[in-house]
């Protein structure tokens, strides 16, 4: 494979685009749906977390009606992100359109939702071919295409019901274009850049990071080009003239409460961070949440590897910079200039980002592409093909963890929870305390997984309760709810242990907190017994009381 025969060369390409469909699709429906991607199934389906009944009990039979997709339009699908969410329209409408094609085919939530994703995965690996053949060779536009295909954060990103996908397609295909635009001028391909940072910047918010990193790195390469540099300028104000629109909408995302769950930057972890997220691109081992021993082997084999590539790529680049010089200078230097805006947001506006690995789109073509690039050079150099398969078989390795589900592992694991919850055959009820609209998709990604595996006989139901003014008001309003529930089990973000109650009414049952199953795997969650069908009485109450105004 990556020979130079011209008549292979296509058969090389379609092996390749095989073998990353498949890592795509694979066990595209067995993991858990995830909090970002309900809110993508709440906003394409047209509903909104206004389809999310609050204060009420919750049945497994009524989860269906809140992502069923209705009938609706691209505007209003817009509106309804610019009130209740942080996101651009884009994405949202064109996920819609898909959920209305595949709804009379009764697919699992799951693979409808990710099939999309997947495809324009799929899509992103061409995209990756197209554009180091243009900035290289058609050797290394096989070769990008290879590690995109089997790059561990690639798959991530396909099997996730979000933009992120599409966000690398795009972006491939914008670079392809300032390539080409470095080479000759023409007005087609002018065109076609602007659509594809416009399109981009409706996308994702970041991606006005890519862009203006675009347009810093081009104007250095146009800087002795007045003509070019005019048409630059001109590309620069037809974008930004077809955001503006979306403009004061965005700026009031900027500004919203919303985007606060990002944490302040601690020491140098980003760093560490960043470089992690970076190496995922090219080869992911199970270290999340897996016993020492193992975490032991895997980090000495991510940090060889590191070691190896880092060796290889540097090399490689050495070469690239004499005989192809403009082309590393577009794509690093791009690189270079989106890895310097991270950095100020983390450490300037002190949002870190590093903490969300899936931000990393944002360099992740241009990653691949040097990668690819500096790995070619260097055999061609070494006369070592030997590199090429270790790359492709590491990448492939860690592929296969990340449709395993041993790599991106979900911060809160709804799985494991919903294993929990149904541990027991009783009748139970799951209560989220809920301060915002996340904790919504929160508890719907733990009902969701909890119905695939609950039988209809064992009923469970989940419930809202709004937490804004305290846990006080969650207790309280507990106690109302009319559920016969002989196990309950309280989700209760922000809470510490201690300050679970030990007594609970729900109904008019007592719920006694079970202090051998209280878990905490990003969100809090305690089991409660509520088999005794008695009144809390006065002194339990002012107990509880007393429990939820110290828990405020």
């Amino acid at each position: 494979m990556f020979g130079f025969k011209q008549s292979t060369h296509g058969l090389q390409l379609t092996a390749i685009l095989v073998v990353g469909t498949l890592l795509r699709f694979a066990n595209l429906a067995g993991k858990p749906l995830w909090l970002d991607e309900i809110v993508t199934a709440l906003f394409a389906s047209g509903r909104g977390y206004g389809a999310v009944p609050v204060g009420v009990a919750i049945a497994p039979a009524q989860l269906p009606d809140f992502f069923a997709v209705q009938p609706t339009t691209c505007a209003a699908i817009a509106q309804l992100l610019a009130t209740q969410s942080t996101h651009p329209p884009l994405f949202f409408c064109l996920m819609h359109g898909w959920l209305s094609a595949l709804a009379p085919l009764n697919l699992p939530l799951a693979w409808v939702l990710r099939s999309l994703p997947a495809l324009f995965g799929v899509g992103a690996i061409a995209a990756m071919y197209w554009l180091n053949r243009t900035a290289f060779s058609p050797q290394t536009g096989l070769l990008g295409a290879a590690l995109m295909a089997v790059s561990p954060f690639g798959v991530y990103l396909s099997q996730e019901a979000r933009q992120y996908s599409l966000l690398v397609l795009v972006l491939a295909l914008a670079l392809n274009c300032a390539v080409a635009l470095a080479r000759r001028s023409r007005v087609w391909i002018w065109v076609a850049w602007g659509a594809l940072n416009a399109f981009g910047c409706y996308l994702h918010y970041f991606f006005l990071l890519v862009f203006t990193a675009q347009l810093l790195v081009l104007g250095w390469v146009f800087r002795k080009q007045p003509r070019r540099w005019w048409a630059l300028v001109g590309g620069a104000l037809g974008i930004a003239t077809s955001y503006l629109p979306w403009l004061p909408i965005a700026t009031r995302h900027f500004s919203s409460n919303k985007v606060d769950w990002l944490p302040d930057p601690a020491g140098a972890a980003p760093l560490v961070q960043l470089l992690v997220g970076s190496l995922s691109m090219a080869i992911a081992l199970p270290v999340e949440k897996q016993p020492g021993w193992l975490q032991a082997i895997a980090g000495t084999i991510l940090l060889a590897f590191a070691l190896w590539l880092g060796w290889h790529v540097g090399r490689g680049l050495r070469v690239l910079w004499q005989a192809q010089r403009q082309s590393l200078v577009i794509l690093g230097g791009t690189l270079a200039v989106v890895l310097v805006e991270f950095l100020g947001l983390i450490f300037v506006l002190q949002k870190d980002i590093s903490v969300a690995p899936r931000y990393n789109y944002a360099f992740f073509p241009m990653a691949i592409g040097l990668l690819a690039a500096s790995i070619w050079a260097a055999r061609a150099a070494g006369k070592q093909p030997v590199r090429v398969w270790i790359a492709i078989a590491a990448g492939l390795a860690g592929s296969f963890c990340v449709i395993g589900s041993l790599a991106f592992m979900k911060p809160y694991l709804p799985g494991f929870a919903a294993e929990r919850f149904n541990r027991s055959p009783q009748p139970v009820l799951i209560a989220v305390g809920y301060s915002d609209s996340l904790n919504l998709a929160l508890g719907l990604s733990y009902a969701l997984e909890l119905s695939k595996s609950r039988p209809l006989l064992e009923p469970a139901y989940f419930v809202f309760l709004d937490r804004s003014s305290g846990y006080g008001r969650v207790w309280q309003d507990l106690a109302n709810v009319a559920i016969a529930a002989d196990d309950l089990w309280m989700v209760g973000p922000g809470l510490r242990r201690r300050s679970f109650p030990d007594s609970l009414q729900l109904g008019d049952r007592a719920c006694q907190r079970d202090p051998e199953n209280y878990y905490r795997i990003g969100i809090p969650y305690q089991r409660y017994d509520c088999r005794l069908p008695r009144a809390v009485d006065g002194a339990d109450i002012g107990n509880v009381l007393k429990l939820a105004a110290s828990s405020r």
